[in-house]
């Protein structure tokens, strides 16, 4: 059985330190075995706009319908913006990353993911290993996974940074089931073994 191959543009939203442009582009292609991962050259700044100066954060759902614009705009399958903001929701003070399945975009908002953000000393390994954990997150809604129940999967819920922590960044066999039916080749690296539950 052959699978559709996907297109997927990496759109940095901000100027991005390159450890984090490496990483992004290798683990969404280490992971995703049937999408071609590209990294678009230059920024675009999200309008300013969507900035709301009360809060001194981003309406993400205006970034994430802009997002889908432009990958429409730009002829790719599925796009992936990922900056250096903070950004909010309706009904949440913060979110690390937002999905917009229907438009085939997702955003990834990296400022709550700086251990310096929490009075820590910013330490790159886990900045990245965060990074890592939300990019495959927002994708996995993309490819249409809801949240999961088991701590240890990435499609896990994380209202904090803790919570970003505890999951792994593979997917458990009920996930990874779910978006081979959608579809997707999901690499065995980035699968849970069954005694992985929690």
């Amino acid at each position: 059985m052959s699978h559709a191959r996907y297109t997927l543009l990496v759109q940095p939203l901000t100027r991005l330190d390159e450890s984090v442009v490496d990483v992004v582009y290798a683990t969404l292609s280490r992971a995703f075995k049937n999408v071609e991962v590209y990294v678009a050259a230059e920024a675009r700044l999200p309008p300013m706009e969507f900035f709301d100066w009360e809060r001194l954060q981003y309406r993400s759902e205006y970034i994430v319908e802009w997002l889908a614009a432009l990958r429409e705009k730009l002829g790719f399958d599925i796009i992936l913006g990922i900056g250096e903001l903070d950004a909010y929701a309706d009904g949440l003070n913060f979110v690390f990353g937002e999905a917009y399945p229907a438009g085939r975009a997702a955003a990834v908002y990296l400022r709550r993911l700086h251990p310096s953000f929490y009075g820590e000393d910013e330490d790159m390994g886990l900045f990245l290993e965060r990074v890592s954990k939300e990019v495959l997150h927002e994708l996995g809604h993309v490819f249409g996974l809801p949240h999961c129940s088991n701590r240890l999967c990435v499609m896990s819920f994380s209202n904090s940074i803790r919570e970003v922590d505890i999951k792994t960044s593979k997917f458990c066999k009920r996930c990874a089931s779910l978006l081979r039916k959608a579809g997707v080749i999901l690499s065995p690296e980035y699968i849970l073994d069954d005694e992985d539950i929690v």
